[in-house]
């Protein structure tokens, strides 16, 4: 659904929000080159190796102290996979597709044939596809590729959380299992969802599913739920701001509640030689110095008026910072006001009209728009210059941002997101809106 707003100038960007308070130990990002077995008792890959029984060896010599020691102590003794020979676990091996449904189907104890199949894992796919953790996802049939992270979820998700979707988006997927604790980040604000899946975090992945299963609720990763959240429709204001703008209005025609455009988030000129596109709309903790987002903030950002405050020393706020590319292919402008999303409440907005000395983030009425100070030629960067002289295909990275303090205002009237097409005088689209957490349900009609 598009919805035009308005064809009003604007400038930067928002921010607002409350974080999930868990901090949990990440998943190392551990990758090892490694050959094709897998072995594990209760999988026949095909291949000719000694096996160890799964009940002889629950210890070994290369996973004490390793991050993933106790969940591979329990999936040893559960039965679902095992050592090697030499005592090894060998965590940092890289896992197939086979091998993880293997594994997955194994401790669901879903698999219910009796014998061998061919090839091996056969009916274990059978059983997945049975139990509909299984969709006819790998549309090239090979099940012999080492398994992205992101696949690992694609079946663990439908494994372990119920009311899911089969259709979702494999990153909407990987945000539900980041939401539910299901999977952590490999390194703050990175979850690595293209990374391989390696013996120790799929075993630790099955553990975590099992527990869920169990009726355990876990603990999340705010950062990896966050970078999941952007992989998924390009922001993260659901995991940062959840009593803002998690209470979305509800589409009567479509019989569920809206969700957040972000494929309206681009522009193109009517001669094609400038399109722009909003990359992502981020979050960012003010208070949290550890904040992986933080960097997302220019060093010559400001707000405020006479004086200038520096954005990154601002307490007690958000930033919401709109991240854009602009690409040129000929155009002869040479100074072009670039597209962004933006925050907006209609309280709050005019409360801000009448804003002119007000700089203090602890203010209840205001939020504050960030500026660019032009270090060459003094002044506000308000857009981007052109040389004329740029080759097809010209890439402009840009970014506008709002803070918005966090004792703000709680207003009646929705909390929106706008996006404004690049260039004057141009077009801004609704692509989201909610109301505050806790006020009445509400909808909207097309």
């Amino acid at each position: 659904m598009k919805k035009l707003i308005s064809t009003i100038l604007t400038m930067s960007l928002f921010v607002g929000g409350i974080m999930f308070t868990s901090t949990v130990t990440a998943e190392e990002p551990v990758k090892e080159s490694s050959g094709n077995i897998f072995s594990s008792n209760m999988i026949d890959s095909g291949e000719s190796v000694t096996r160890v029984s799964a009940n002889s060896v629950t210890s070994f010599k290369d996973m004490k102290g390793h991050w993933a020691e106790k969940a591979v102590t329990n999936a040893v003794k559960a039965g679902y996979v095992s050592g090697y020979p030499d005592g090894t676990f060998k965590p940092n091996k890289e896992v197939t597709r086979a091998e993880f449904t293997k594994m997955l189907i194994t401790a669901l104890k879903l698999d219910s044939s009796t014998g061998k199949s061919s090839p091996w894992y056969q009916s274990a796919v059978d059983s997945a596809t049975s139990a509909q953790i299984y969709v006819n996802d790998f549309k090239d049939g090979n099940w012999n590729v080492n398994m992205p992270r992101k696949e690992m979820m694609l079946l663990s998700v439908r494994a372990g959380i119920t009311g899911y979707k089969a259709d979702y988006d494999i990153n909407r997927n990987l945000y539900e299992g980041a939401k539910a604790g299901l999977i952590m980040g490999t390194s703050p604000g990175n979850i690595d969802a293209d990374g391989t899946t390696t013996r120790a975090q799929a075993v630790v992945v099955i553990e975590r599913v099992l527990s869920v299963n169990s009726g355990k609720i876990l603990e999340s990763d705010k950062y990896a739920v966050s970078a999941a959240e952007i992989l998924w429709h390009k922001t993260n204001i659901f995991t940062m701001m959840p009593d803002f703008f998690e209470n979305s209005a509800y589409n009567l025609r479509l019989g569920e509640k809206y969700e957040f455009y972000d494929h309206l988030m681009q522009s193109k000129s009517q001669d094609g030689t400038l399109s722009c596109t909003v990359d992502k709309l981020v979050a960012v903790d003010m208070d949290d110095p550890k904040d992986p987002n933080r960097g997302l903030l220019l060093d010559n950002m400001v707000y405020g008026a006479n004086p200038y405050y520096k954005a990154k020393e601002a307490k007690n706020a958000y930033a919401v910072v709109s991240v854009s590319t602009l690409t040129v292919n000929g155009t002869k402008q040479k100074v072009i006001q670039p597209c962004r999303a933006y925050f907006q409440n209609s309280e709050l907005l005019k409360e801000y009209n009448y804003l002119t000395s007000a700089n203090k983030t602890d203010s209840d009425k205001y939020y504050f728009p960030l500026y660019k100070l032009d270090e060459v030629n003094g002044g506000i960067q308000f857009t981007v210059r052109l040389s004329g002289n740029e080759k097809p295909n010209h890439k402009v990275s840009t970014v506008n941002a709002q803070l918005v303090p966090k004792k703000g205002k709680i207003s009646d009237i929705s909390y929106d997101i706008i996006f404004t097409e690049h260039g004057d005088n141009v077009k801004e689209y609704w692509i989201y809106s909610s109301l505050y957490k806790g006020k009445q349900e509400w909808t909207v009609t097309e």
